[in-house]
């Protein structure tokens, strides 16, 4: 249950008693996991929070725990540091010779190459300039329609095989996962079993349908071409892109915006973080004393109706990602007395028992009292008499 590394969010959000203070990473903070207090449609509504103690000795609401990290038992108590992840923008300070420092901020850094990078107010050469960038947006095209973008961990494992160009083909079987709004997405499954996904499915041409594919049907990569914005480089590569009027204003009067070229300029950087994981020390780990499950501190012992559509769609995923492997076994005894071990998913049990029959394959469960370890694991054993096998099935 030592969790030591949660994920905290909404750290911009005015319930923050901390909000804009710089966390030294180095420093330990006496922290207690309470549940939200905030009323319905709140952001904090419905979450766990993490109180910090601030200089006068008393706890105040600092963040929001992320919903898939790792949940600490509300009522814990422990020490941790404050260590910014996940840069979101940037804030740059620029001082030309006979002019007065002016600070841009610096946005999409997760889209360009220095993702992840982080800026502890160090100085750089910077260049700026409207010019193209690549626009790293990936459609999915089903002929000329498109079925919707490509996720970015599947872009990823596009890229690493060098599959990743305009116009190359893919054969999928698609399954719909979510089709809830904007959440709605389809999984891919390729000949050889990799699987993509693709994502924002209500946004383009294929909104409202439904896939369960039994056969495969021929896609296409579209990548998209590079769009002129107001963009932010370091050693020549895209860092981020300027969203401010201000800043683009400022950036002109210097000299530095300029269409179709690059302009350099000394810089002072640093990362925005929109995402903070509190370090914790495992050794000062105090639980309650009393469990405090979640119904009691919201009110509600049931998932809302959203979570509820979200469970019920994902269950086909859900089912793939639990499904016990079938495999084949024979031990010495096994042999001499004439039969192959095989074990399945219990829940494919009554499904396996069917098939082998048809297949004139004579088989016999074996009792649950014999096979402890496989049944804790939810297997079902059998054993097939090895001569009922036919040679086909045999190589199957």
């Amino acid at each position: 249950m030592q969790f030591t590394e949660p994920k905290l969010v909404t750290l911009n959000h005015e319930a923050n008693h901390f909000l804009g203070r710089d966390w030294n990473k180095d420093d330990l903070h006496p922290i207690e996991i309470r549940a939200s207090h905030h009323p319905v449609g709140h952001e904090r509504h419905v979450s766990r929070l993490m109180f910090v103690q601030d200089a006068d000795g008393e706890y105040k609401e600092f963040a929001m725990l992320e919903t898939r990290t790792a949940q600490l038992p509300i009522g814990t108590k422990a020490q941790a540091s404050m260590v910014g992840v996940e840069p979101a923008t940037a804030k740059a300070t620029i001082g030309l010779p006979g002019n007065e420092p002016i600070e841009i901020t610096i946005r999409e850094l997760k889209n360009f190459s220095y993702a992840g990078l982080v800026f502890n107010a160090e100085p750089v050469n910077l260049e700026f300039g409207t010019v193209p960038i690549p626009d790293k947006t990936v459609k999915i095209k089903i002929d000329a329609l498109t079925l919707g973008e490509l996720d970015s961990d599947s872009l990823l494992q596009l890229k690493q095989v060098d599959y990743l160009k305009n116009g190359n083909p893919l054969k999928l079987k698609l399954t719909s996962i979510s089709e809830a709004g904007d959440q709605a997405f389809v999984l891919g499954e390729s000949p050889n079993g990799n699987l993509l996904k693709i994502n924002k499915i209500n946004f383009y041409d294929f909104s409202g349908q439904t896939f369960d594919d039994l056969d495969y049907r021929k896609l296409t990569i579209q990548t998209s071409a590079s769009k002129t914005r107001d963009a932010v480089f370091l050693n020549g590569e895209p860092l981020g892109v300027l969203h401010f009027k201000k800043d683009k204003d400022a950036l002109r009067q210097l000299g530095l915006l300029k269409t179709g070229k690059l302009t350099p300029a000394p810089t002072i950087i640093e990362s925005n973080f929109s995402v903070i994981c509190a370090q914790i020390d495992p050794n000062t780990v105090e639980y309650p004393t009393i469990w405090t499950k979640e119904f009691q501190a919201f009110g509600t012992q049931s998932v809302n109706s959203e979570q509820q559509e979200m469970i019920k769609s994902s269950a086909k995923i859900l089912h793939h990602i639990k499904e016990r492997p079938t495999f084949l076994f024979s031990t010495e005894s096994n042999k001499k007395l004439g039969v192959m071990g095989l074990a399945v998913d219990n829940h494919k049990a009554e499904t396996v028992t069917k098939w082998l029959t048809a297949q004139k394959v004579e088989w016999e469960q074996v009792p649950t009292e014999y096979v402890i370890r496989e049944t804790k694991k939810g297997l079902a054993v059998f054993h097939l008499v090895s001569s009922s096998i036919p040679p086909k099935l045999w190589r199957t």
